[in-house]
């Protein structure tokens, strides 16, 4: 089990890491990694 975390509003730079194949081809450079099922928020301040 691998846990990543990023903080809120984060965006993408153009790297795939950890991210699933799927959802690595769906985004651009710049885009927010805002999808809830790929990137839950887990606590809020």
């Amino acid at each position: 089990m691998t846990a990543a975390f990023m903080p809120d509003g984060s965006i993408f730079n153009g790297r795939q890491n950890i991210l699933p194949t799927a959802y690595f081809e769906s985004l651009n450079v710049g885009d927010r990694l805002c999808d809830d099922t790929i990137n839950p928020i887990v606590g809020r301040a």
